[in-house]
């Protein structure tokens, strides 16, 4: 014999012994029966089993009425109270099993109870793995832990990591909400719900909408991704991902963020949000835009970032800072802060502000808009007031005052009050063919000025005025310029989209 061909068999026999020992480590052993029965003519090594029946395999006991025994295939068919056991914790309870010593695969059907811990899964139809060690149900399942109960079409439990896999028409309820979902986990010990599909959450006071996310129900902590939605009674926000603090009310929104309050006719969007439900407030940033609605028309204000608060009558509060821009069908503005009251509907406007009306250009200090039935009603200038009117390419007629108090009505100015330090320029025009034919500069302590398509039609002074009329061919239009003059209209947002130009 070569040495090859004897090494060669040495092994052969060696990996046999070590299969044949590795075989014997899995074999079902009986550990109790009443009565036991054995049939050679079935061909088979088969045992009948019964009365008070229990097996052991590794650190499984396993326990029924009755049972068949199979030893040359390791296995085990199982009827009646049928109880397994698994380590110290995890308990199957059912009225029938198969049990595989190899695969190491028990089949439980009918009445099923899997217990672990503080959890219990009822079931009729569960097959657990013991080598992988997970189970999983097809036909139907309910999980019940603490103050969860969870049920779905499909599922699977790992005892290691304590998590739930819930498939298909699943429904999670627990005192404070309940969850429909596609696909989530369930985490027993830690209490975390993880979505995995789309997810619908609702509870008495809200409704939530996404397909990925989280819920820490210990903490009271959750997160949702890929365009959530949760709906507050008349409020509703939208983002591509939400982190919200229950027990603070904190929230935080990410990419996408809307924001709609059907009750209060008034929007919000920007790419990064924080908000918090219990005082009311938010903040928006990132393409910040708000925006207030009424008949068919919408006032849109930008900001580098927007803070919406509640006044003590419940009443919204927009504060909008830096490189701060308004939008609307008859009126326009521009400044670096602004501040907006809904209880009083009083817009100011801080730091170089400029509010553009028609062909009037407005700008002072300060500037406070007065709205009234979403139409512009009163404007308050405030220091350094100055008010441009375009007549044509290169004429202006102007107004100033150390401050101002102008009345809107149908989309124009049509009352200006000049109460100290009042000047004026403004074009004379024939009144049948609208042409320009001179030019009138006055100075007075106070001033009232009317106006009427788009035309100066009357002056009232107090006190005595100084001023004279020129024929228009013998001015230079440039040299008619009131300090702080300046045309700004490059600057004005013509549609919504120029609010984020600056």
């Amino acid at each position: 014999m070569s040495l090859l061909r004897k090494y060669g068999m040495l092994l052969a026999i060696l990996l046999f012994a070590m299969a044949a020992f590795a075989q014997d480590g899995k074999k079902i052993t009986i550990i109790s029966a009443d009565e036991a029965r054995f049939d050679q003519k079935s061909g088979t090594d088969a045992r009948r089993l019964i009365g008070n029946v229990g097996f052991r395999h590794e650190d499984a006991f396993m326990y029924c009425d009755s049972a068949w025994f199979y030893a040359d295939q390791n296995s085990m068919d199982a009827f009646g109270h049928v109880r397994v056991e698994q380590g110290d914790s995890l308990l199957m309870t059912g009225r029938f099993m198969t049990y595989n010593g190899y695969t190491r695969m028990a089949k439980v059907r009918d009445s099923v109870v899997l217990v672990h811990k503080n959890s219990r899964l009822l079931t009729d139809s569960l097959n657990f793995d013991r080598s992988e060690n997970f189970g999983y149900f097809f036909d139907g399942g309910k999980v019940l832990n603490d103050d969860i109960e969870m049920t779905s079409t499909e599922g699977y439990y790992y005892p290691d990591t304590k998590d739930y896999y819930a498939k298909y028409d699943v429904e999670l309820v627990h005192p404070d909400y309940t969850i429909f979902a596609d696909t989530l986990k369930y985490n027993t010990e830690r209490k975390i719900t993880t979505f995995l599909g789309p997810t619908h959450i609702i509870n008495d006071s809200s409704r939530i909408r996404c397909t990925s996310g989280w819920y820490d129900t210990q903490n009271e902590l959750s997160a949702f991704g890929e365009n959530t939605t949760i709906y507050q009674k008349s409020q509703t926000i939208k983002a591509d991902s939400i982190f919200y603090n229950r027990k603070t009310g904190d929230g935080r929104a990410w990419k996408n963020v809307h924001l709609l309050d059907t009750a209060e006719n008034f929007a919000g969007s920007g790419n990064y949000a924080e908000y918090n439900d219990k005082k009311e407030t938010s903040l928006i940033t990132d393409s910040a835009l708000v925006m207030y609605y009424e008949d068919e028309d919408t006032t849109y204000i930008h900001g580098d970032t927007v803070f919406l608060l509640s006044d003590s009558l419940g009443a919204r509060i927009v504060h909008a800072y830096y490189k701060v821009q308004i939008f609307k069908s008859d009126f326009q503005g521009r400044c670096d802060s602004l501040t907006y009251s809904e209880s009083d509907s009083i817009t100011r406007m801080y730091y170089d502000p400029i509010l553009w009306a028609e062909d009037s250009q407005i700008t002072a200090d300060t500037i406070e808009l007065f709205m009234k039935n979403n139409k512009a009603d009163r404007i308050n200038m405030l220091d350094k007031s100055l008010i441009v009117m375009k007549e044509d390419s290169i004429r202006f007629s102007q107004i100033s005052g150390n401050n101002m108090i102008a009345t809107m009505k149908n989309n124009e100015l049509s009352r200006i009050y000049v109460p100290e330090n009042a000047r004026t320029i403004y074009y004379v025009k024939d009144e049948k063919t609208e042409d320009i034919i001179g030019v009138n500069k006055e100075n007075s302590r106070e001033m009232t000025i009317f106006r009427k398509d788009g035309a100066i039609r009357e002056i009232k002074f107090i006190g005595k005025p100084e001023g004279s009329l020129l024929p228009d061919d013998q001015t230079v239009p440039d040299d008619l310029r009131l300090k702080g003059f300046r045309w700004l209209n490059h600057l004005r947002p013509l549609v919504v989209a120029d609010l984020f130009i600056w």
